[in-house]
């Protein structure tokens, strides 16, 4: 198939917002990147989305049995290879902005490595799925003498013996888009790696293994991808919750840092030229994706920014962070149900009977616990939805059991002034209490706060009820500092106070 005509649409291409959920269970605060490039092919509009992972494969020259995924800092354009390349096609790093691919690219640069010096390292990568070999390059890398450690590049690298390739890094894209424009390009021009070393479409899935040959100074060595793998939803104007195909098309590896990345991409046409209103992404365990509502439901606790652009790459800045409507998606995130309570219950009454003591460092309280307000609200509503639930079902054991809780934290926080506090002070304030319309004018007044109160209250009330005594003495003492209030006097009397 040849595209007859292709347009990058740039600069003027309307930015999207992309809400990404938190992360599975071992990756919480994993945080893919995601970018965007919008184009029209044959007159139809259309738009490429990419999903970016890092990878670390070894530390210290040590090869890790399981690639550790890390969160990218940029999306990348063409990065050149370093020494530049005489041709100027090699690059370290081909840009992430590929409008499309039919095949995955494996791409490798760096040098290559054997288990002594040589002149000559044959090797490659083979690609497991289980015990199965599903894709295999090779190179052959010859230098003038022995030596521990050859470049995967020209001059060094040349198709020695059957099968090996000419290069194995990537490759810029000859045609470029002239003026925004290019003619005659095939489902293949984007792709970075030389034939020999791209595998099928949907041949690798994101738990496959990498075996090395000849790469990491062993005859062979393995190291399992991590076995994540996005899933993305769109929302357009009147449709939400498009599914949008993603195929793993890229895993890059530098053999020298220990380092890669895997990318995943999609194609989605925009009916009618409809405007792309966000893009819901979440990074799965491929074994055990979680379901729609549960992902949704993660959005709360995740995070959401502007899908990087060709622009922002070449430019070499981020998408603006903050903005209404990045604001706006924020908030509509808890329209879903509320998430699962990350926190115990124990840890929630204690963090909220702390709050309630001191309202105006709320901050500080927070920091205190390792919250911020957002994420410590995000708790406070999955915790007060189960008791809900609870509630509906005829259930209010969960609810009680909090309440008990909080009371015992609350009393925890008793200072030993509070302890000085007797029954005319209790009972003195409880009077102007009833006397005002807003509660927390004597209260302010007193210098106690409600939270205060309230374990003065509990204090003297239980003692009243145990002892006869106590009760007829609060009873006397309510009489002689209260009397009769006129409702209407006490509201008159609150509103003196304030204008005071």
């Amino acid at each position: 198939m040849v595209v007859s005509e292709a347009r990058r649409i740039g600069a003027d291409a309307r930015r999207v917002a992309v809400v990404q959920a938190e992360g599975p269970a071992e990756h919480r605060g994993l945080r893919a990147l995601a970018g965007v490039a919008p184009f029209e092919r044959d007159g139809e509009k259309l738009v490429s989305i990419v999903v970016r992972l890092d990878l670390v494969l070894a530390e210290g020259g040590e090869l890790f049995a399981e690639a550790r995924p890390v969160s990218p800092r940029a999306m990348q354009p063409d990065v050149p290879i370093d020494p530049p390349d005489p041709s100027g096609e090699l690059l370290r790093y081909a840009s992430d902005f590929a409008l499309f691919k039919e095949s995955l690219d494996l791409v490798i640069v760096g040098h290559a490595r054997g288990p002594a010096p040589a002149e000559v390292i044959e090797g490659g990568v083979d690609l497991l799925q289980g015990d199965a070999v599903v894709f295999t390059g090779a190179f052959s890398a010859r230098a003038g003498g022995p030596t521990p450690a050859i470049p995967l590049r020209a001059p060094y690298l040349a198709p020695f013996v059957a099968g090996a390739a000419s290069r194995v890094a990537p490759a810029a894209e000859p045609r470029r888009f002239a003026a925004g424009k290019a003619t005659g390009l095939e489902p293949t021009t984007f792709q970075a790696a030389e034939p020999g070393w791209r595998a099928r479409p949907g041949s690798i899935t994101p738990d496959a293994t990498l075996r090395f040959r000849g790469l990491f100074g062993s005859q062979e060595a393995k190291v399992a991808l991590p076995g994540l793998e996005p899933v993305v939803t769109a929302d357009l104007e009147g449709l939400e919750g498009l599914s949008v195909p993603l195929s793993l098309d890229t895993i890059w590896i530098d053999v020298d840092e220990g380092v890669g990345a895997m990318s995943w991409r999609g194609v989605m046409p925009t009916p009618d030229g409809k405007r792309i209103d966000r893009f819901v992404l979440s990074l799965e365990r491929a074994s055990s994706p979680r379901d729609e509502a549960t992902r949704l439901a993660d959005t709360q606790r995740g995070t959401v920014r502007y899908a990087w652009t060709e622009d922002d790459a070449a430019r070499g800045t981020p998408p603006p962070e903050e903005d209404n409507v990045l604001t706006y998606h924020k908030e509509m995130t808890w329209s879903e149900v509320a998430p699962d309570p990350r926190i115990s219950i124990e840890q929630y009454a204690a963090v909220s009977a702390e709050l309630a003591e001191r309202p105006k460092e709320r901050g500080e309280v927070l920091a205190k616990h390792g919250f911020d307000d957002e994420r410590f609200m995000v708790e406070e509503r999955a915790w007060l939805e189960r008791f809900a639930a609870n509630a509906v079902q005829g259930k209010g054991e969960l609810a009680a059991y909090y309440g008990d809780l909080f009371i015992a934290a609350q009393d925890a926080l008793t200072t030993p002034e509070e302890e000085r506090l007797t029954l005319r002070d209790y009972a003195g304030l409880r009077a102007e209490l009833d006397r005002s319309a807003d509660p927390t004018v004597p209260l302010d007044r007193a210098e106690v706060t409600l939270a205060q109160f309230m374990r003065l209250e509990r204090r003297w009330t239980t003692r009243a009820d145990a002892d006869p005594a106590v009760q007829a003495e609060l009873d006397a003492l309510l009489e002689e500092l209260g009397g009769d209030v006129d409702p209407l006097e006490a509201v008159t009397r609150a509103i003196e106070e304030d204008d005071g």
